[in-house]
């Protein structure tokens, strides 16, 4: 007999490009989508959105870039459980040369924010938490000899 699940999903998204400068490139890209998935003894609901904003800016000497981000993501099982997370993202980069060598450096972060309702035989503790994380770098690159090059780098 044929399955008796069914699935559905509906979303859209954008993009906008934009160039103030001859040396500034911006773009900013959202998605948003929503559905429901019909398995027998299991209904759920989904759903979701995100934004991305990325600058760059530079010329032949120096390049720099910025993005943040957000997203969140989401299920709805109704007695079954329920689920979201919303995700914060930003970093940067720079990089520059300075006589022979050249340096890049630069730094992110990223926060999770989640929230799970489960039931009396699947939950979790604790039910909600931010997770957190940051990163910064630097990158030191040279010329050893005509064709080798040499780099360096640390990241925390």
């Amino acid at each position: 007999s044929p399955g008796v699940d069914d699935f559905n999903r509906l979303g859209g998204n954008f993009r906008i490009d934009w160039t103030p400068s001859e040396e500034d490139q911006v773009s900013l890209e959202g998605d948003l989508f929503g559905g429901n998935a019909d398995h027998p003894g299991t209904p759920e609901d989904i759903g979701g959105r995100s934004l991305v904003l990325k600058w760059n800016r530079g010329d032949a000497a120096h390049q720099f870039q910025a993005q943040v981000f957000y997203d969140r993501f989401s299920r709805d099982s109704g007695a079954q459980g329920e689920f979201h997370a919303d995700t914060y993202d930003g970093e940067f980069q720079h990089s520059f040369a300075l006589g022979s060598q050249h340096i890049v450096w630069g730094a992110g972060a990223r926060a999770v924010t989640y929230q799970i309702n489960g039931t009396d035989t699947l939950f979790f503790d604790p039910p909600s938490r931010t997770l957190f994380i940051a990163d910064g770098f630097v990158q030191d690159s040279w010329s050893v000899a005509q064709k080798l090059t040499a780099t360096a780098g640390l990241k925390v």
